[in-house]
C-alpha cells in the first residue's frame, strides 16, 4: 500500500489530501478529502496524521509559514518522519524573518 497525499489521479475522479493507492492492483481510496468531508485543495497551515486502519485523523501542529516568496523553498513546510514513526521534523518560518527546524513527539495512542 502507498498512502499520496494532496492526490489528484489524471481524470480527476479521485482527488484527496491523504489517498491509499493500492500497489497490485491500483485501487484508490480517499481517506481524507471532499468525499470524507475534509476540504481539497488542503487550507490552512495543519499538520496532521491519518491513520490508515481506521481512518482516523490527528492534529500535529500548526506551522504558520507565510510569505514563501521572501524565503522560497526553504519555508515550505517539509515534513520528515523517524524511521520508528515517533518524531516527526519539519521547516517553517513560524511567519517570522528566519526558517528553522520544527520536532514533535508522537505519543502511543496504543497505550491510551
Amino acid at each position: 500500500m502507498l498512502v499520496a497525499t494532496v492526490f489528484d489521479d489524471l481524470d480527476g475522479d479521485v482527488t484527496g489530501t491523504a489517498v491509499e493507492v493500492d500497489l497490485g492492483t491500483g485501487m484508490q481510496r480517499v481517506i481524507t478529502g471532499e468525499s470524507t468531508g475534509y476540504p481539497y485543495p488542503p487550507t490552512g497551515t495543519t499538520m496532521g496524521i491519518v491513520d490508515v486502519a481506521t481512518d482516523a485523523t490527528f492534529r500535529l501542529a500548526h506551522h504558520r509559514m507565510i510569505d514563501a516568496d521572501e524565503f522560497g523553498n526553504w519555508s515550505t513546510p517539509y515534513v520528515a518522519v523517524s524511521p520508528d514513526g515517533t518524531t516527526v521534523a519539519f521547516s517553517s518560518n513560524f511567519g517570522g524573518d528566519a526558517v528553522d527546524t520544527y520536532l514533535i513527539s508522537i505519543p502511543d495512542v496504543s497505550e491510551q
